[in-house]
């Protein structure tokens, strides 16, 4: 999944939820969730030894730092001896998807019905179509993401045209 451009932060609920944890335990919660939404997905790994050395990198904190602050987040988390698992980052991911695919829909059937209309009312001549024998008809011209495959042609860098 490509990174998402933006997270909601319920600050009341991030600050009622958060405010027992130290500077330093909000700083790396925040890079935690921060890189949870920006990738898509959960924190996994092989083993234990190795989640916890990816969690302690994405928090920026040395794994004996990580240790100190361990316990303290792994409250907000769903946490097996692999995964950690964000409950609330998952539902808004699931319902941003949701709507990410809805609209994907929506506007491929917009674009449908519009060709649909323009297709209608115009002659196959037109539109650039040719008809032939079997009734079909079939592009007399190149499609808007034709590329020519020419090998043979020379090409000349911008510095050695005049």
């Amino acid at each position: 999944m490509a990174a998402l451009p933006y997270m909601q932060l319920y600050v009341a609920d991030y600050l009622a939820d958060t405010a027992h944890l130290s500077t330093i335990e909000n700083g790396a919660y925040l890079l935690l969730i921060f890189n949870y939404w920006q990738r898509g997905e959960s924190f996994k790994a092989k083993d234990e030894r190795s989640l916890n050395g990816r969690l302690a990198a994405v928090a920026r904190m040395s794994n004996d730092e990580w240790e100190s602050v361990r316990e303290s987040l792994a409250e907000f988390f769903e946490i097996t001896p692999t995964e950690w698992k964000h409950a609330r980052i998952e539902r808004d991911l699931e319902s941003v998807n949701a709507k990410s695919e809805q609209a994907k829909a929506a506007g491929r059937a917009s674009a449908a019905k519009k060709l649909s209309a323009a297709l209608k009312d115009k002659p196959a001549s037109a539109l650039g179509l040719q008809e032939v024998s079997s009734g079909r008809s079939t592009v007399d011209q190149r499609s808007l993401n034709h590329k020519d495959k020419d090998k043979d042609k020379e090409i000349k860098p911008f510095a050695q045209t005049a």
